[in-house]
């Protein structure tokens, strides 16, 4: 099993491709966390696989929700593993979510990362079209040595992407996040066409359409972006830094229906 949680698709393409090359099925965390199953009996052999973005080099908000939840049922100890996706570096994210699993009583096996487009528009941009092309193809290669080694079984921290500043980055940044998760800068403009994506695609179920434009229902989420790089006309803002900035989906992603 699969288990990934992905808002504008580059999590989800990593898990999608590692599903179809390791022969694993797909558990998406937000919908299990929205239906409440979290337990998952576990065939003979089956292997547990975590795939999941890292923000502010540390681990989202749902992830660990969900890992807090979540119940594996069978009579062997899995062997787990996690990709992480990230937009350059990923800090400290791997030992957190190390810590994070030997709370549930399950060991962190392999790690592994990818890079992948950074969306997180609030602060940056969206990398250009050509780069863009450059990171997919280096993202493919990095898988095809990821799947390799998972096939073997392969054991370890294979992850490249830390930086030898990792402690000072998560030290600096998991603090913004923890902190800056805030949803009242969200609103849509009059471009919104009461369509109702937001609501539904929202991780954190927190989105209501009481007047058929979207309402944020409580004061922090997960900050995934989702609602707004999704909005298929763009009507989602988050204050005035994004009323400019390229939206991002991954194009090469398919999403479950």
């Amino acid at each position: 099993m699969i288990a990934y949680f992905s808002a504008t698709g580059n999590s989800l393409y990593v898990a999608q491709k590692l599903a179809a090359q390791l022969d694993d099925r797909l558990v998406s965390m937000d919908d299990s966390l929205k239906t409440g199953q979290t337990a998952y009996a576990l065939s003979d052999g089956e292997q547990v696989g975590l795939v999941l973005p890292v923000y502010f080099y540390t681990v989202p908000l749902l992830v660990r929700q969900w890992m807090s939840r979540l119940r594996l049922m069978g009579n062997h100890k899995p062997f787990v593993f996690a990709v992480l996706t990230c937009g350059g570096q990923t800090g400290q994210a791997g030992r957190i979510l190390t810590r994070l699993l030997l709370r549930e009583r399950l060991d962190l096996q392999y790690l592994a990362s990818v890079v992948l487009p950074d969306n997180y528009i609030p602060l940056l941009t969206v990398p250009e079209p050509e780069r863009q092309q450059h990171l997919f193809l280096a993202a493919d290669q990095a898988l095809v040595t990821i799947v390799g080694q998972l096939k073997q079984k392969t054991r370890g921290d294979h992850d490249t992407n830390k930086s030898a500043l990792a402690p000072l980055l998560t030290a600096f940044a998991a603090p913004l996040y923890k902190n800056g998760r805030k949803t009242g800068p969200f609103y849509a403009t009059d471009r919104c066409t009461n369509c109702g994506l937001c609501a539904r695609i929202c991780p954190d179920n927190i989105i209501s359409l009481p007047d058929g434009k979207p309402v944020w229902n409580e004061p922090f989420c997960t900050h995934c972006l989702a609602c707004l790089h999704r909005c298929p006309v763009e009507a989602i803002q988050y204050g005035r830094r994004t009323a400019s900035k390229t939206r991002y989906v991954n194009p090469r992603v398919t999403w479950p229906a």
